[in-house]
This record gives structure tokens, sequence and C-alpha cells, in this order.
């Protein structure tokens, strides 16, 4: 029974309608009153508090819940589960009933509870959260059965990338993410990839690409801040830029790589900073913010340009990259355009704020989120974060004099680490005012913060 965050509580005629069947069937219907005498006076798990009767531990209760699901949820009404997937109360009873049917139960007890969660006919904030649930329980099992983590991956995977994912709460999003990471997240962009080499196979980050065409845009704001003035046309040469910020899973090739250790990736300042600092990878603030799927944070703007290098040099090894292409971070002007197009719109969607569209302050949600859960938050060019979800570095310098001129030296790769580096997009920290396309933040090139990171373009060497 449903009981709220302090368990469910019964009074005294409750507890002996309970008991009483039981008392009935043994025969002993006289001792019912003395046994709840003793559990108000003497009750351990389950006793009497104030006038009511509760467990003591809520977790027992949930326990017991459990296991009574494990053998009784296909007797309940039709539309139970789907009654109970979204309430927060049966949340960890939903996860130990996942539990409960493990050895020594039939293998197909839990297959078919796993099945039900994840083919619910319900709207579809329920059968996301059905499915986030059915991962999630799979992934807290010490050896989960393969086939039931595969059918929990691919549901949630589809659910996802549903048209009508819109209708889903931004919280409800960010935990499907989450548990999508916790058995693998396949979707193009997010993950790495092995590609074939002459020498044998190699892993390295699956990016997507959108490519950003040769031209002019409107760049910058009026009757906003002084640094977003005046709003004046910029033509840039095309260039590709990555659908999504870059992820941990992708950045940790590079750690793995041992490009800490290579100092042909640095530039001088970085290394210098680096070495100092003792730089190893980037800082673990934790789950969230460490999952696979999220965008990689806590790591320096040299870091980044060191990632940048290392990258270059692989897909340029692996084909993928000429030897005139090369892998860098975007400058402010390539950012901008890339989440703006070519007509000054405010938000890489239009003018006009739109809740759910990006993962800000308004989203409540207080930490990265997986990559690719708001899709209607996109840029013309298919660019997906752009606003909301980390700050991106950029490659510029901060330079509040406008028009922008890439020739003024702001696009100098090794200034002197006291200039600060642009930042872009705003984050989950900030709300709608940081994420428009133009505002421009700053920061140390040697600093991190866990509402910070980064995309990478592909460009012409020559264009730098």
């Amino acid at each position: 029974h449903q009981g709220g965050a302090g368990g469910a509580t019964l009074d005294e005629d409750g507890v002996r309608r309970f008991l009483q069947p039981v008392f009935e069937q043994r025969g002993e219907q006289p001792l019912l009153g003395p046994f709840v005498d003793v559990l108000r006076h003497r009750g351990g798990l389950f006793g009497e508090r104030g006038d009511r009767f509760q467990f003591a531990h809520l977790t027992f209760q949930e326990y017991l819940a459990a296991q009574f699901l494990s053998r009784q949820w296909q007797q309940q009404p039709p539309g139970f589960l789907a009654k109970i997937v979204s309430d927060e109360w049966w949340r960890e009873v939903l996860l130990l009933t996942i539990g409960s049917l493990g050895a020594p139960t039939p293998f197909e007890r839990r297959q078919d509870f796993v099945k039900a969660l994840c083919g619910l006919q319900a709207p579809l904030p329920a059968q996301v959260a059905a499915a986030e649930l059915a991962a999630t329980g799979l992934s807290d099992l010490v050896d989960p059965e393969p086939v039931l983590v595969g059918m929990a991956r691919e549901r949630l995977v589809a659910l996802l990338q549903d048209k009508a994912l819109p209708t889903v709460k931004p919280q409800g999003r960010a935990a499907a993410g989450r548990a999508l990471s916790l058995v693998g997240d396949p979707r193009p962009g997010v993950g790495t990839r092995r590609v074939a080499l002459k020498e044998g196979e190699i892993e390295i980050p699956d990016l997507t690409w959108c490519t950003v065409p040769a031209g002019s845009f409107l760049m910058g704001a009026e009757d906003i801040t002084n640094d977003e003035k005046p709003r004046h046309s910029v033509s840039l040469p095309a260039f590709k830029i990555s659908r999504y910020p870059v992820t941990q899973a992708q950045y940790a090739l590079f750690v793995e790589a041992g490009g800490y250790g290579e100092r042909r990736y640095w530039l001088p300042d970085g290394w210098k900073y680096k070495e100092r600092e003792n730089w190893k990878g980037p800082r673990d603030r934790g789950v969230p913010f460490n999952l696979p799927n999220h965008p990689v944070v806590a790591i320096s703007w040299y870091e980044m340009a060191a990632f940048c290098g290392w990258l270059t040099e692989v897909l340029q090894g692996a084909g993928l990259l000429d030897g005139k292409e090369l892998v860098t971070l975007p400058s402010e002007a390539e950012w901008e355009k890339a989440a703006r197009w070519t007509d000054g719109r405010t938000y890489p969607w239009g003018n006009r704020w739109e809740d759910n569209r990006a993962n800000t302050d308004e989203t409540k949600i207080g930490s990265t989120t997986a990559v690719g859960l708001f899709p209607e938050g996109a840029s013309p060019y298919g660019c997906l974060e752009m606003a909301g979800n980390v700050w991106e570095w950029t490659r510029s310098l901060y330079n509040k004099a406008y028009p922008y001129n890439p020739a003024d030296g702001r696009e100098d790769l090794k200034a002197d680490a006291s200039r600060h580096r642009v930042l872009r997009g705003g984050s989950f920290l900030n709300n709608q005012y940081f994420a428009r396309c133009a505002v421009r933040f700053r920061s140390s090139p040697d600093d991190f913060s866990v509402s910070v990171g980064f995309r990478v373009v592909s460009l012409s060497a020559s264009g730098l």
C-alpha cells in the first residue's frame, strides 16, 4: 500500500483486518488481540508509531512489496504497470522486483517482466519511465542476462528517437539518458567505433558531422550588452562541426591512448600547466557528469586543444581526413553561425524562447544530460545542444571589440595564458538569457568547470 516517503501506515482496525484471515486459518483467532498488543509494545520491523502502525524501515516495506509483485504482477488489473511506473514511490519497488526475479526463479519470469516494461502500452512518458526502470534495474544486477539488456537498450533508443519525445518532461528524458548510458548507448555520434587499418583495428570517436556551407551570416545582437554589439555580417568558408559536444566516452580514448604524455599534441603553455598541475584526465565530478554519453566536462581549454591535435592525427591516419584538413575548436564566429543559421535568430530554433528545447536552469535537472535529448532544440544545420547543457570552449580569444575580425589576433592559438578564451551557449546552470546564440562568456584557458565542455570542427588547415 502506497504511503509516501515515510511508508504506508495503518490504524489498528486495518492491522486486525489484514491479520484476521491468517489467525482464522490457523484456528488461533483468540490470539489476534494479544499479538497486536505485542506489535504495539515490542514491535521491531513493524509496530505502532503514534496512533498508527507501520514498518520501522521503508526499505523492508519496499522489499516485501517487490516480493509480492514478483509473484503477482500478472494478476494485477489492466493498466497497473502503466499507472505505477511514473510514481516515484514505486520506483525502488520495481527495481527490487527485477532483482527478485533472478535465480533460483526461472529466467522466463524476469524476461516476462522486462518485456512487459519495454512493451508497455501507455502514453510516451510512461513508456520512457518503464524502459528506464528496466535498464536501470538490469544494470544493478551482478550478471544481467545479455538478451534483456539488449531489449532495454533497443527500447530506450527507439523512445529517445520518437517524434513525440517533446511530450516527455526533461527530468524523464534525463533519467532515460542516464539509464541508456548504463546499458550502452549505441546512438551514432555519441560513443566510439572501430575502424580497420593495415596495422589492425583502432577505436576512434564516432563523431557525426553537420555541414555549414560557405557564406555570410548575421553575428552579434543589438540592445543587449556592449560585447555583442553591433550586429554585423560575417563571411566564413565552409566547415563541418560535430553534431554533439564531445562525450566522456570519446574523450576517454585520448586519455587511454596516452595523450597526456605526448608533448606533440600540446601547446607550449598547455604542457607547462599539465606538468605543473599533474593533469591526467577530466576531473571526476561523479554521476551523472562522468557517464559515457554525457558531455565531457571539468577539463581546461588546453586539454581540449590537445585532444584536437590527437584527433587530427588519428583521423588522418585512418584516412578520414586528408593532410590539408584538421580538427580544432570552432572559432566563436563558426560556433555562432552553426548555432543560429544566417538570419540572426535569437535561439537555434527561432526568436522566441520555448521550454523543453534545451537543458537550462528552467528544466530544474541540475546537471548535464546525455547528448541528444532535446532534438526540438536543433539548429537549422542539425547541431544539437548549442543552447544549454554545457558552455562550449571556442578557440577565439576574448576581445570586446566588434565587428569580428579573425585577422586582428583574436584567433591566435599560442597567445599568452593570461588571455581569456570565449565560451558560448550557456549551460544547465544558466537561464534562457545565457542560452542565446549571441551570448559571449569568457574564462582562463587553464580553468575548468563542471558546466563547461566543447565540440569540434573539421576545416581546411589554410583557414587557420
